[in-house]
């Protein structure tokens, strides 16, 4: 409105100057594009503005009409390069029109800065249309900056600069600086309140997210994704009725979406309800019952197999060339050991994506379940002859292990991992499939070539403390998972198997029980008191220090979530526990023996928690 007042202003002005001189031979060719561009409605229109205003300056016009022509050549681009870059950012990527459409645009933007610096409007779309795929990053940074300079007397339009480069920035931190500026000028704009919420939320801020999204919602009531993140940083405090009922606002506001729907089903799966959630999905099939994501979602939500195959069975009907139902199914079919219908379904999706390594990967898996071996790791060549990627030789080396061809799949890892000095990958799994196959002295020399290379890698660390804690070196496991935990605090896994070790060990200068109660107590907090040997692990801290009442609580707790593998185990410490005594972890320092077992003696000699038992390339160290 700012612009077309001042647009008004200048044509009164020109118009009132005294009739054209020679100079000013382009006065008729400006006045009809000043009319033009007062009644312009399309782009058509705005092309004969910017062509009768070109005109005008090319016949001639007097300083002050020039510099108004200028003025009005420059805003009407900013305004045709806007509505192009708008029709961009609606083009997808793999559209041949889209560079054409992306050029056009800030071909018309960047005359228009040329001709105008100022232009605080056109550096914004500029900046915005250069970090679409295929722009110059560069060029967008540095015309943030511009639009950054340009806007300053400008507080809203300089709070959307902020906000754009605060969705382009790098690390959180610096997201939230920019975002926390542009609230502060544009405190009434509930798109950017909510992102700052949004950001706070992923940056485990929740109340603090929270207070912005509710602000959101009063500034903006109607905008369902306000409410869809609401819920969902409600989920995560485990506010699960509040959550449920801002799902229901959005329901309302989104009558026809089977979404509020979903993210319900996914509260009611949160609080152990899944009767509850399982009828949101029913719900949601009633508005949308050829939708073949709700039948995935049910399957994975079914307890019964019966139920989840009818599930997955009806997907197929629905869309029989769809490969994920496709592999979901033969999943399913697999674990019922009907091994030649798993492997019908994931030939049909091989047919459908012959290109698609989770076909052939599952695949591989199903044969290997079925004991065909030599199928298995025919499977795994034809993989990477289609794809000789790191990652599918990985996978190759993970079933050659399974089909014990061990020597073979060491060599694989062990060459990759020599050919690159950036393969920590290859590395790590070689560790991890030594140590899967209990061969401990070389898993823990090839977790510290790893960490030769990134000396705090997370799962090498906490892998060589596990491998160290196997064979009763407890003093080296601790200093790794001392160091994995400055890594990441908050890895339930290493939190556990610290705490077990400084409770349990036999060398009475390594144990503290007040500690270990701490750690555990965090590791249980984590896993939300639901992991049947963390809640172990904390009664054998408080055993420790001398409470065996709490101690018996616990593993008592741990026995009612625990399968009929673990129970036998925290049955043997109970026992511990009601005759007065503390677990003891057993100490060999012989890396393959296996020595027999103290009478006070944990019944398992390997950590709490083991290292993962998938093929070794399904890990990816966190670099």
């Amino acid at each position: 409105m700012r612009s077309m007042i001042l647009l008004l202003a200048l044509a009164a002005a020109a118009m009132a100057v005294a009739p054209a001189r020679a100079d000013d031979e382009g006065q008729a060719d400006l006045d009809q594009a000043t009319e033009a561009k007062l009644n312009a409605k399309t782009l058509t229109d705005l092309d004969e503005v910017i062509r009768l205003t070109e005109s005008a300056l090319k016949k001639g016009l007097s300083e002050g009409n020039a510099q108004f022509a200028n003025g009005l050549l420059s805003s009407t681009l900013v305004q045709r390069g806007g509505i192009r870059a708008a029709l961009t950012a609606r083009t997808h990527p793999t559209n041949p029109r889209f560079p054409e459409f992306r050029q056009a645009a800030i071909d018309d933007l960047e005359r228009a800065v040329k001709i105008d610096p100022k232009q605080a409007q056109a550096w914004l779309f500029i900046a915005q249309l250069n970090h679409l795929p295929g722009g110059d990053p560069k060029r967008g940074v540095a015309a943030l900056e511009e639009a950054l300079k340009a806007a300053a007397d400008d507080p809203e339009l300089k709070a959307r600069v902020l906000f754009t480069r605060a969705t382009l920035a790098e690390g959180d931190e610096k997201k939230l600086a920019d975002l926390n500026e542009a609230v502060r000028l544009a405190p009434g704009d509930a798109a950017i309140v909510r992102t700052r919420g949004l950001l706070k939320a992923n940056m485990g801020k929740p109340e603090e997210a929270l207070a912005d999204l509710n602000k959101a919602i009063e500034l903006d009531s109607d905008d369902g994704p306000t409410y869809e993140a609401k819920a969902i940083v409600l989920a995560r405090l485990k506010r699960f009725d509040e959550a449920l009922a801002t799902l229901q606002k959005l329901q309302e506001l989104q009558p026809d979406s089977i979404e509020p729907l979903v993210q319900m089903a996914r509260v009611h799966v949160a609080k152990d309800d899944l009767k509850a959630a399982l009828a949101q999905i029913e719900e949601a099939k009633r508005k949308d019952p050829s939708n073949v994501a709700l039948y995935l979602l049910q399957a994975t939500l079914e307890e019964e197999p019966a139920r989840k195959l009818a599930a997955l069975d009806e997907a197929v009907k629905l869309s029989p060339r769809n490969v994920q139902v496709l592999r979901a199914r033969a999943v399913l079919r697999a674990d019922q050991e009907k091994y030649d219908e798993a492997l019908a379904d994931l030939d049909k999706a091989i047919e459908q994506q012959p290109k698609d390594m989770l076909n052939y990967e599952a695949k591989a898996a199903v044969l290997i379940k079925a004991k065909r071996a030599a199928d298995a790791v025919a499977v795994a060549d034809r993989m990477v002859e289609i794809d000789s990627s790191p990652d599918v030789r990985r996978f190759r080396a993970g079933v050659l292990a399974e089909a014990d061809r061990f020597d073979e799949a060491v060599e694989t890892l062990r060459r990759m991992f020599e050919e690159s000095s950036e393969d920590l990958i290859s590395g790590l799994a070689l560790a991890q499939l030594y140590h899967q196959k209990k061969k401990i002295t070389p898993a823990i020399a090839a977790y510290s070539a790893v960490l030769g290379r990134q000396g705090d890698l997370l799962p090498a660390l906490r892998g060589r403390g596990d491998a160290y804690l196997n064979i009763g070196k407890h003093a080296e496991a601790i200093a790794d998972y001392e160091k994995a935990l400055k890594v990441n605090p908050r890895d339930s896994g290493v939190l556990n198997n610290l705490a077990w070790v400084l409770c349990t060990s036999p060398i009475d200068k390594l144990r503290d029980g007040r500690r270990a109660i701490k750690l555990a107590t965090d590791a249980c907090e984590i896993t939300d008191y639901k992991a049947p040997h963390i809640l172990s692990t904390l009664g054998a801290a408080y055993a420790e220090t001398g409470d065996f009442e709490s101690a018996k609580k616990w593993v008592k707790k741990g026995l009612e979530l625990a399968d009929e593998k673990e129970k036998e185990a925290l049955a043997k410490e109970l026992a511990h526990y009601e005759r007065n005594e503390p677990v003891r972890e057993m100490l060999n320092e012989e890396a393959e023996a296996a020595p027999e077992k103290k009478p006070d003696a944990k019944p398992d000699a390997e950590p709490k928690e083991k290292s993962s038992g998938d093929p070794p390339a399904a890990e990816q160290p966190q670099t």
